[in-house]
């Protein structure tokens, strides 16, 4: 087991497959994004898309508004409100079990697709991609 050069975590398996980069430059672009809203982010966002599998990227506002999608509207106004539900739900559950803890990423996997999610006071990103097989 490595390290990941992102968190200097313990690198799970799941983080030691091909996804791994994805998710690297994904958190990168996470952190890069909340200490910069400003700075125009529409390079970074045709890497994230360019990635193989992503199906779209959501900025989204601190009460779940879209500020900037590559989905369609109607997906991105579902998975915005939707996606600032299950963090605001999870970000009570950390701190419930430790006061001292905070959500600083969340990841879900379903049989389809794999979401992204860190949040933070101003902003949240959100990645979708094609789970690998």
């Amino acid at each position: 087991m490595g390290v990941c050069p992102a968190n200097k975590w313990d690198v799970c398996q799941n983080c030691a497959s091909s996804s791994f980069s994805f998710t690297f430059l994904f958190v990168t672009f996470a952190r890069f994004l909340k200490k910069n809203m400003s700075y125009d982010i529409e390079e970074t966002i045709k890497r994230i898309q360019s990635q193989k599998g992503v199906v779209g990227v959501i900025i989204m506002d601190n009460i779940g508004r879209a500020i900037r999608s590559t989905l369609d509207d109607e997906t991105t106004n579902q998975h915005s409100l939707l996606l600032h539900q299950l963090c605001d739900k999870s970000k009570n559950t950390v701190k419930e079990m430790d006061a001292s803890n905070d959500l600083t990423f969340l990841r879900l996997r379903t049989k389809k697709n794999e979401i992204l999610v860190a949040p933070d006071k101003e902003y949240m990103i959100a990645v979708i991609y094609k789970a690998p097989a």
